[in-house]
């Protein structure tokens, strides 16, 4: 079971990637994942974010713990 915990580190690698390389695929893959986290983290009532305790499995628990760096970094 792989948890996802809101962390915005993803993201930052691909950045620094792409600013490396200049290979646009890594901001495909930014893109991507933020698609996912509007799709699958997004609480629509309150438009706050959730964790996932299993990536593999969306429906299952969440988790309620926001940390106060999701926003500042996504």
């Amino acid at each position: 079971m792989w948890r996802h915990i809101l962390r915005p580190d993803a993201l930052e690698s691909n950045f620094y990637a792409w600013r490396i390389t200049g290979d646009i695929k890594y901001i495909d893959r930014s893109v991507a994942a933020v698609q996912s986290f509007q799709k699958y983290l997004k609480v629509s009532a309150t438009n706050g974010y959730v964790g996932l305790m299993d990536v593999n499995d969306a429906a299952l628990q969440r988790i309620d713990d926001t940390e106060s760096f999701w926003y500042a970094e996504v």
